[in-house]
Parts: structure tokens; sequence; C-alpha cells
């Protein structure tokens, strides 16, 4: 599967993320999977992001903060960083820090449609501009349309908001 043009990544990502539910199960923290999971391959940001959405989920958000900024000292130019990064911001109600991250994401990679989707949402929750979220949403429909994220996130602004369309 080809998401964004990073298939190898994502593999990683996947095989990462087996290690470290596996390591969460049996340690039943995230803490501990963090001591657990060891980041062999100095070229992959798979098991920060993995870890950090692991951390996250178990209400750890400062970890998780930490965990992405380290992420992204040590892979500036990876844009899912920052768009998870700026998810993480935009859940803890820091709209304008992850507009920021959504920002650079596309900056880095023009032809990812994740952090459009996200800043669309942010317009349209955070800036209460439904007209200019959606538009970014299309937006991402037309860079990578067999995107799930991407194809949910239109579905529930269209029936959400019925006159966006």
């Amino acid at each position: 599967m080809w998401l964004c043009g990073y298939p190898a990544v994502w593999l990683a990502v996947w095989l990462s993320g087996c290690l470290v539910f596996r390591c969460c199960y049996y340690a039943d923290q995230p803490t501990a999977a963090a001591e657990n999971i060891a980041f062999a391959d100095p070229r992959s940001y798979g098991p920060y992001v993995q870890l950090g959405l692991l951390f996250l989920g178990a209400n750890n958000v400062p970890k998780a903060i930490e965990l992405f900024q380290t992420a992204i000292k040590a892979f500036p130019k990876e844009a899912y960083l920052h768009t998870y990064f700026g998810e993480i911001l935009l859940s803890c109600q820091q709209g304008p820090e992850a507009e920021k991250c959504f920002d650079k994401a596309i900056a880095i990679d023009k032809t990812c449609a994740l952090p459009l989707v996200h800043k669309g949402w942010l317009q349209i929750e955070v800036r209460k501009d439904l007209q200019g979220g959606v538009a970014q949403i299309k937006e991402a429909t037309v860079l990578d349309p067999t995107c799930h994220q991407v194809c949910a996130c239109l579905q529930v602004c269209m029936c959400e908001f019925p006159s966006a369309r």
C-alpha cells in the first residue's frame, strides 16, 4: 500500500507497532514498552510514531509530546511526524501550534494529504471557517483519492455540514 509515497516506512511502522503493542500487552504500561523497544534502525521514525500514539492512548500526553519533539529533532524533514505532533497539539486545544505543525508538514511534502485534512478540521473546529476547512479537505481528496482518512473525513463533512456541498 502506498501512503503519500512511503511504502517502506509504513511497513516499518506496522512492524514496530506489533512490537510496541506486544511489549505493552505484557508489561501493561507504555513506559515499560518504551524501555523494551529497540530503536534499532536510526533511519526509521516509525517506532517514535507508534510509541507516541501509545502514550497518547494511555492519556500520557506530556510523554507523547516529549517523544514527538525528540523524533522531530531526529527527523526534521518527515511530514508525518509534524502531522501527528499537530494532531496531539490540536487535541490539547493548542490550535495555533497545531496549525504550524500542519503547515510545516505541507511545506515538507506537498503530495501528502493528511496534513491538509487535519488543517481543514482545524479550520472547521477552531476557526469556525466551514468553507475554508472543506476546501482544504477537498484539496486533500484530489491529492490522494484512495486515502481512507481523507475520504472518511470528506464524507463526515458532507453529512454534518450539508451546506458545504
